[in-house]
């Protein structure tokens, strides 16, 4: 998780426990790009949430080379 978090950066917003009771919990990560801010989705660990937001901001930055 503390790679996944490094790879992230100063892109890194926060992890979020979202739990709706009754039902299970997932977790959510807060990421921003060029200042625009993203959620991922809901997913079941906390190394998928970070997972996904570094997913999209690899992408992003193939769209939009530096």
């Amino acid at each position: 998780m503390k790679r996944l978090m490094a790879e992230l950066g100063d892109h890194f917003i926060g992890l979020w426990r979202y739990r709706v009771y009754g039902e299970r919990r997932y977790y959510i990560c807060t990421f921003q790009i060029n200042g625009d801010y993203y959620d991922s989705r809901q997913r079941v660990t906390p190394e998928a949430a970070l997972g996904e937001a570094l997913k999209t901001l690899k992408a992003e930055r193939r769209k939009r080379p530096a």
